[in-house]
């Protein structure tokens, strides 16, 4: 079977009809459509219920495919085009970005830009090629770290200390993230889109590496959060008060750092949960399995090592980064 993918915008809704009942139920539509060129084709459409209550109207732009099986062709409707609309989305981020962040902003943008070509050029690319995904992820990370953080804030004597601080921390991380999943016995195949990587896309992929791989890189969101917060908090520090030493820069920083870690911990928390947030719902079920069963899937509990993962790291990047500031912007 050949599946060719095409935009196309809805004209006119011929027929339409529900067929099932309660949640099996779906939308069946027949279609016409405008292919580019204004190619008009007649096209159908099954939609579960699951994701939508309502079918396709006049005006709507979706994606369609020219499905070929021996001598016969159909066109059929997959999805929605959404591509637009998260065009805006983003549009409205980069603008309140770079209004109220003015040069920061902009450069953070810059910066993000830089991460996300190494994960799609660099890191995904060289995992598909066979190499080992956790070493690919550190490094990757590595080198995500050292260019946002130069691109962001500068070469500057903060900054350095907070890719130090995050290096050191990073470090820590990817030795605690393999022990508590070899602890645990993950194996790295908790979703679906794990397993296809694993049966249909690269031979040999080891799903546990991957998931460690996952960890390192959602760690490094909040790392040079930390870092780069108590880095310029102590800096700050002692250029109000030259007279300190080391030692009271240390405490004073480490005693802002705490209030950092006591919001930033719950955060961390939520995130992941929210990542998540349709297994969670299951513990709630009545007629659902008991609640220690589904915390016990290993699709919860790799969220679960994930968050305690990233929540150790950021808590041991306060100290780690609140005791090497003071050895470079100490007076005395």
């Amino acid at each position: 079977m050949d599946t060719n993918y095409q935009r196309a915008t809805v004209t006119r809704v011929l027929q339409e009809e529900t067929r099932g009942e309660g949640a099996m139920s779906e939308i069946h539509q027949e279609l016409e459509a405008k292919l580019s060129g204004d190619v008009v084709v007649q096209v159908t459409a099954d939609i579960p219920y699951a994701r939508s209550e309502d079918g396709y109207d006049v005006g709507d732009q979706v994606i369609v495919t020219l499905q070929t099986y021996g001598d016969t062709t159909s066109y059929v409707v997959t999805d929605l085009l959404r591509l637009p609309d998260v065009g805006l989305v983003i549009f409205c981020f980069i603008a309140i970005a770079c209004w109220f962040g003015r040069r920061h902003g902009a450069m953070a943008l810059v910066g993000l830009a830089v991460s996300a070509a190494i994960l799609v050029f660099g890191i995904s690319p060289a995992i598909l090629a066979g190499y080992n995904a956790l070493l690919v992820s550190t490094l990757g990370g590595a080198l995500i770290l050292v260019a946002s953080l130069l691109i962001a804030h500068g070469v500057n004597r903060r900054t350095l200390v907070a890719l130090v601080s995050t290096l050191v921390t990073l470090g820590i991380a990817v030795v605690a993230a393999i022990a508590a999943v070899d602890l645990i016995g993950l194996s790295g195949a908790g979703t679906e889109e794990a397993i296809y990587l694993h049966v249909g896309a690269v031979a040999g992929l080891r799903l546990r590496d991957v998931l460690l791989g996952g960890m390192i890189i959602g760690a490094l969101g909040v790392l040079d959060d930390v870092t780069t917060a108590q880095s310029a908090a102590v800096e700050e520090i002692a250029k109000a008060d030259a007279s300190l030493s080391a030692g009271e820069l240390y405490r004073r920083g480490l005693s802002i750092g705490r209030e950092h870690i006591a919001s930033l911990v719950n955060t961390l928390a939520l995130a992941y949960a929210g990542a998540s947030f349709p297994l969670f719902i299951l513990l709630t079920m009545k007629d659902g399995p008991p609640w220690w069963v589904v915390l016990n899937s290993e699709a919860i509990t790799e969220e679960v090592v994930r968050a305690l993962v990233g929540g150790a790291a950021l808590i041991l990047a306060v100290p780690i980064a609140t005791l090497i500031a003071p050895r470079v912007f100490a007076r005395r």
